[in-house]
Parts: C-alpha cells; structure tokens; sequence
C-alpha cells in the first residue's frame, strides 16, 4: 500500500492501474520498510527503483548528485534507477533488510542468475542508471 501522502513518482494513473513506460510488465514488487523507496522488476530483465517523495536517501550516500548536493536526474518523475539487470524475466526483487546494507535489492531471474545490487553506487549507461551488482550467482539453478 502507497504511504498516505506520497506520491508515487514515475508512474502515472491509467483508469484504475499504475503504468510505468519502461516496464512493460511488472511480476514483483517490494518496497523499503520505511516506504520511500519501491523496486519493481520483470519482463526483459528490467528492474526500475522509484523515490515515493523526495530522493533524500540517495544524497546522503553522495549517488547520483550534481556538484552542488543536488540530485542530478530529473526530480519529477523521482525514478532513481532504471535498468536491464539480467537477460531472462525478473521473478523476484526485493530489499534486503541490514542496517548495513539499507540500499540494496535482491533479483532473481529465469536466467539461472541472483543478484545482489547496492544503489548507492551508481553510473550511467545508455539512458539507464545502472546501480553496482556486488555479488551474482548462478549455481542456485540447475
């Protein structure tokens, strides 16, 4: 459920769904324990992080900001990555809950693969803002 008050950026209302132009299917969600921050995956092994609010979170870990503090990408649609992160469908994403790892997710995919990304490190690549893959296995499926 959105926390009252936010605003769910990156998406817009269609009749009576959410629709997010880079995700053409979404099989799994998860949102931060706080609420603001919601990861959404799926079709084409894409994976899409959405600010609910502000992106204050990602200022304090000095990603993806201009020279003056600000955040770099534009603050209207508060999408803070978007990114093909495997080659197969995304079954699950979802945040691990550390204190010492409060931004990262968890993806698996039909690919044979798991990941683990930490989005406080983040580059550029294309139109995407691909956050750093810091361990990857594929010895889980066989």
């Amino acid at each position: 459920e959105k926390p009252e008050g936010s605003t769910l950026g990156g998406y817009y209302l269609s009749d009576d769904h959410f629709f997010d132009g880079v995700l053409s299917r979404v099989y799994s969600m998860d949102f931060t324990k706080d609420g603001s921050l919601l990861s959404c995956a799926g079709h084409q092994g894409r994976i899409s992080v959405f600010a609910l609010g502000k992106k204050e979170v990602f200022e304090e870990k000095g990603a993806d900001t201009a020279k003056d503090g600000s955040p770099s990408s534009d603050e209207e649609d508060n999408v803070t990555h978007s990114y093909k992160g495997h080659k197969g469908w995304i079954g699950q994403v979802q945040f691990l809950s550390s204190s010492s790892m409060p931004l990262h997710i968890i993806t698996g995919s039909n690919d044979k693969s798991v990941k683990v990304w930490d989005l406080s490190v983040s580059r550029k690549s294309g139109g995407d803002v691909v956050p750093k893959c810091i361990t990857e296995t594929t010895s889980l499926h066989r």
